[in-house]
């Protein structure tokens, strides 16, 4: 009501308002359970481009390993598991808990930033 005192007519008014956002803003969210610690490794998406880099980007690696191999060349096993760790890095942040919540989280993404 005009002159009531409150900016919104009535406080009854208000607090309906008040129910009804709480209520609509509950219903909206459609992403992932709650985060945890646990979920970084339990919650995995399937991300098909980025695994099928990584298979071939390893299979290469490995078959150019191989080919050295033949001709005599020595190749630091530091350097190979330093490359098959990187990868599995990447795998990790993009398909685990990290990349699931990547997308609601900010932490998350952040942190998948800077490991990749």
């Amino acid at each position: 009501m005009p002159g009531s005192g409150t900016p919104f007519g009535s406080e009854r008014n208000g607090v309906v308002g008040v129910q009804l956002a709480a209520a609509a803003a509950s219903t909206v969210y459609t992403g992932p359970p709650a985060w945890t610690l646990g979920r970084v490794f339990s919650e995995w998406q399937a991300e098909p481009v980025v695994l099928a880099i990584a298979v071939l980007g390893t299979v290469g690696y490995l078959a150019g390993l191989v080919r050295l191999r033949r001709f005599g060349v020595s190749w630091a096993f530091g350097r190979t598991a330093a490359f098959l760790l990187g990868m599995a890095l990447w795998v990790f942040t993009v398909c685990s808990g990290l990349g699931v919540y990547e997308k609601y989280l900010f932490t998350d993404a952040r942190c998948s930033r800077w490991c990749c």
